[in-house]
């Protein structure tokens, strides 16, 4: 079995927030999901690659940061996997 855990930024259940955490914590390859937190919260990018350097460029895209006036936009990005 495959475990996959996603990175959160603090402590307990708090997912990133797009638009202002400190990318230059965030060091992983990976995969990454974006999402508004509106009601209903929906996703809005899924991808992979260099995770700050994904990030960094969704930042400033007008495509990505449309949804922001939906709800605050976040990220999840999956970096520890464990196989068992």
């Amino acid at each position: 079995m495959i475990t996959v855990g996603w990175v959160k930024c603090g402590h307990g259940p708090s997912w990133c927030r797009l638009e202002t955490v400190d990318l230059t914590s965030v060091r992983t390859t990976g995969v990454y999901v974006i999402w508004h937190a509106g009601h209903p919260a929906r996703v809005v990018k899924v991808g992979q690659g260099d995770i700050t350097a994904r990030l960094t460029a969704h930042r400033a895209d007008p495509e990505i940061l449309k949804y922001r006036k939906l709800g605050t936009l976040l990220f999840a990005t999956a970096a520890r996997i464990a196989a068992g």
